[in-house]
C-alpha cells in the first residue's frame, strides 16, 4: 500500500487516469501536512477538470480530527452544491469561520 503512495514515477498514483474523474470532486489537505505538499495538491486539483481544493489551517494530515469545525462547515456546502462551493466561501466568510475556530481552540 504504501508504495502505491510513494511511487513518484509515471506509473505511480496518482497518474494520468485522475484526469477522468468527472464527478464533482474536493481536495482537502492540511496546511502542516507531511504526507501530502501544497505542490502536489494543486497539481492534482489542475488535473481534476472542476475540482475544488481547501487547504485547512491548524491542522496535519487529518483535517477531519484536526479542525472538525472548520471541516464540516467546508464539506458540507460542498456536498450541498458541490458546482457552487467557491460561491458560498468567499474570502470574508472563510476569514471569519477560520477566526471562529482560532478563538475556540484558544479557549481550550
Amino acid at each position: 500500500m504504501v508504495a502505491l503512495w510513494t511511487d513518484q514515477t509515471e506509473a505511480g498514483y496518482p497518474n494520468a487516469r485522475v484526469t477522468r474523474i468527472t464527478a464533482p470532486s474536493l481536495i482537502v489537505r492540511g496546511d502542516g501536512d507531511f504526507l501530502l505538499s501544497l505542490q502536489e495538491a494543486a497539481a492534482l486539483r489542475e488535473r481534476i477538470e472542476g475540482a475544488h481544493f481547501f487547504n485547512a489551517p491548524f491542522s496535519g494530515h487529518e483535517v477531519h480530527k484536526d479542525v472538525p469545525e472548520l471541516f464540516l462547515a467546508v464539506v458540507s456546502v460542498f456536498l450541498r452544491q458541490p458546482r457552487k462551493l467557491h460561491h458560498e466561501f468567499s474570502q470574508e466568510a472563510l476569514a471569519r469561520l477560520i477566526a471562529a475556530v482560532t478563538r475556540r481552540r484558544s479557549r481550550r
